[in-house]
């Protein structure tokens, strides 16, 4: 009998088929099942690390004292990436790099003999491996030396040679995994990742602040660090730019994963998996955004024009002069201004007026700009606009302006349909390098020439950090543009006279009273020839000049509508040279004139107090901050009644334009109830000491019924948009992608 001792071939091959197909069977799911369980692990971990770097980032921002603005350039970064023929393309992304200045935190402990080394504050020893300043957040929160940036830029930013040594050139991205912008290799990849690095922009040296140039170029204009440089992590091929990198590579961490995180995307077509390219330039955004948040509209709250106990004479027609939006740190601002109508038996631009007959409003009542309609009789409503302003064909230029806006002629936008009023950024340019007369130098389009355009100006200043519009200026803002000889001094100065009473004033002759310059001197004049001046303008001479009492109506007072600056330029109250809507800003009168009580003191300059009721007495002065309701001058007949017909007047004289210098109506009576008049003790043995009256004020050009909307982002609250995008597996094409949104608010903003 004969005894088998192996197998055939073909029960081997069998075997092995067999064996095979088993395997396939048993192994393929389980290989399937790690990958999904890859996958859900990659993107449970995208979530968690997304979700921390939310909190995180949210946190920081909240206990800051500030974050700088990153709107358009300031928050742009350059990467590169390769193009549709495979050179490499330089792409500017936007709102991917966020600054957070951290608050003062031990800055007393930085060393001025070790730049860019700490003092532990625990050991009260210099210590190299401190970052940033160590010790307790100083209060009340003040911003610190440290600067935390977040920024996108790739994970290994220097390319190397065959031989692993770094060179100074950039390195090239490579997404070996979805195959979008370059094939799909095995090379190891190079992706762009979420830094986060902590910074010092300036160092002290022997006492001195001077920029950290490790880091940061120096502005020529300014002497400050060039913050906002897009190619601040992009090698050029330079030993310094490449210094400078490394210096910011040391000083940084990935808070991303180190791989197989990407923290770009290229737009491509789904179906063919082609990207969309312009020109050789593949279309390519950011993962990360963070971006102030947009407040659409709001309409800003009027702060209290008046406070309780210093009110005035008519003071329903005091406008606040600061209007306040819920945010500050704005950014991107648009202002919408839609001047308020008072009713139309006011008159002349909400001027009170004894009448209350509609027809006797003026034809060229400046309210009727805001009142234009078209040949079909619909309102156009022109308003006015806060904005960038614009160049034909270029869109935004540097600056921001005020403009009046003229619906008829195109949108908000059309240049055409906009004239420019004031320009803003020089003005606080100006403000905060001192330069002279700031307010006049920045009307633009000769608006102090032009009536039409004084009739729309309603103009205001803006602090973007507080979040404020000012719709006042300080007078001594006011001279003449360009200024000859700028005077240390423009306000407004009128001179007293000397100290005669009109029973003695021999300097008085027989001239006109008009003639007369000075408070006293005037004052004297009208006083001893009030009889005679009174019968030449009444209507009916025969009548009793008592009806006006001297004792009622001469006053020593300055008119400031008329008062020029120092220097000779127009009040802007002015009637025919300033502004309609302007008025004074009620409380910022200073008011200095010499001291009227006797003693050693007698004739000093002494600053006086503010009355509202009659009389004045010793350094006190009465003032109008707007237009009061005025006598029928044509129709009065005086307190003492009996008469009828009234006195004489010159042409249109309630239209606040209109004004004439030797007219007694408009020179003397009618002041005491225009903006501006300023009256001072009138009693008739106390003239004013000899000397000068100097007066400081801020005008305004907002009234109560003015409306205001802003469109602004703010840098008090920053949302942050965070996508990653993770390849877990690498027989997928597609990464996973994970977004989380979220918003944080800076609690301690700088103010």
């Amino acid at each position: 009998m004969r005894t088998r001792r192996g197998f055939t071939l073909i029960e081997l091959i069998t075997v092995m088929t067999i064996t095979a197909i088993l395997l396939t069977i048993i192994t393929v799911p389980i290989i399937q099942s790690f990958n999904l369980t890859r996958a859900a692990q990659g993107f449970a971990d995208a979530q968690d690390r997304a979700r921390l770097l939310i909190d995180r980032i949210s946190r920081e921002i909240s206990n800051s004292a500030g974050v700088r603005d990153n709107s358009g350039p300031r928050g742009a970064l350059d990467i590169r990436v390769p193009g549709q023929n495979g050179a490499q393309e330089t792409i500017r992304i936007e709102n991917a790099k966020l600054d957070i200045v951290k608050p003062s935190q031990g800055e007393e402990n930085i060393d001025p003999n070790n730049p860019g080394l700490f003092i532990n504050p625990v050991t009260g020893k210099v210590d190299p491996t401190l970052r940033s300043p160590k010790g307790q957040v100083t209060l009340p929160v003040a911003p610190g030396a440290t600067l935390v940036r977040y920024f996108i830029g790739l994970k290994r930013p220097f390319a190397v040679d065959l031989q692993g040594n770094r060179l100074d050139t950039p390195a090239e991205y490579n997404n070996g995994y979805d195959g979008i912008l370059m094939l799909r290799n095995g090379r190891p990849d190079n992706l762009y990742v979420l830094w986060r690095a902590e910074v010092q922009p300036f160092r002290w040296a022997a006492g001195t602040r001077t920029v950290n140039t490790d880091l940061f170029d120096v502005d020529p204009n300014t002497g400050e660090p060039v913050y906002d440089d897009p190619q601040f992590f992009l090698p050029d091929g330079s030993a310094p730019k490449a210094l400078r990198v490394q210096n910011w590579l040391n000083r940084s961490a990935i808070v991303t994963e180190f791989s197989r995180y990407d923290m770009i995307q290229a737009m491509f077509d789904r179906r063919t998996r082609v990207p969309v390219y312009d020109g050789n330039v593949p279309r390519v955004f950011p993962l990360v955004q963070f971006t102030p948040k947009r407040q659409t509209s709001e309409p800003p709250i009027g702060m209290m024009a008046v406070r309780s106990g210093e009110e005035s004479t008519n003071s329903a027609k005091i406008g606040p002069d600061v209007y306040r939006t819920n945010f500050g740190g704005w950014t991107d601002t648009f202002i919408r201004t839609w001047p308020g109508f008072w009713p139309v038996q006011f008159g002349y631009g909400g001027r009170i007026r004894p009448s209350d007959n509609p027809s006797n409003v003026f034809a060229d009542d400046p309210r009727a700009v805001w009142r234009r309609q078209d040949s079909a009789g619909a309102p156009l409503n022109p308003y006015v606009i806060g904005d960038l302003r614009f160049v034909p064909a270029e869109g935004p230029a540097p600056g921001y302006s005020i403009f009046a806006f003229d619906p008829s002629l195109g949108t908000e936008r059309t240049p055409a349909a906009r004239t420019e009023l004031f320009r803003i950024t020089e003005y606080r340019n100006d403000v905060r390098n001192n330069v002279p007369y700031p307010f006049t130098r920045n009307l633009a389009n000769n608006v102090l020439t032009n009536q039409a355009l004084r009739q729309l100006a309603v103009l205001y200043t803006v602090d973007p950090k507080g979040g404020q519009v000012i719709s006042s200026f300080g007078i001594e803002e006011v001279g003449q543009n360009p200024p000859p000889n700028p005077l240390p001094d423009n306000r407004p100065v009128a001179a007293t006279g000397l100290a005669y009473t009109p029973a003695n004033d021999n300097t008085i002759g027989g001239g006109s009273w008009f003639s007369y310059g000075t408070i006293n001197q005037r004052f004297n004049k009208l006083w001893n020839d009030w009889a005679t001046i009174f019968l030449n303008n009444r209507s009916d001479p025969s009548q009793d000049p008592l009806d006006l009492p001297r004792e009622r109506f001469c006053k020593r007072y300055v008119d400031l509508r008329v008062l020029p600056q120092a220097d000779g330029t127009p009040s802007p109250l002015h009637p025919t040279e300033g502004f309609p809507r302007g008025s004074i800003v009620p409380g910022s009168e200073v008011v200095l004139g010499p001291d009227q009580n006797p003693g050693p003191n007698y004739g000093e300059l002494v600053r006086y107090t503010r009355v509202t009721q009659r009389p004045v007495g010793v350094n006190q002065y009465y003032i109008n901050y707007v237009d009061q309701r005025e006598p029928n001058w044509e129709d009065w007949d005086g307190p003492n009644g009996g008469g009828t017909q009234g006195i004489q007047t010159i042409a249109n004289v309630y239209d606040p334009t209109v004004y004439n210098a030797q007219d007694f109506v408009s020179a003397v009576f009618q002041p005491q109830f225009r903006k501006g008049y300023l009256e001072f003790n009138s009693r008739f043995g106390e003239p004013l000491p000899n000397g000068n009256i100097l007066i400081y004020y801020r005008f305004q050009f907002t009234e109560p019924s003015d409306t205001f909307a802003i469109d602004y982002d703010t840098r008090q609250v920053i949302d942050i948009n965070l996508t990653i995008r993770n390849y877990p597996q690498t027989n997928l094409p597609n990464g996973q992608t994970i977004t989380v949104q979220g918003s944080a608010s800076v609690r301690n903003f700088i103010r």
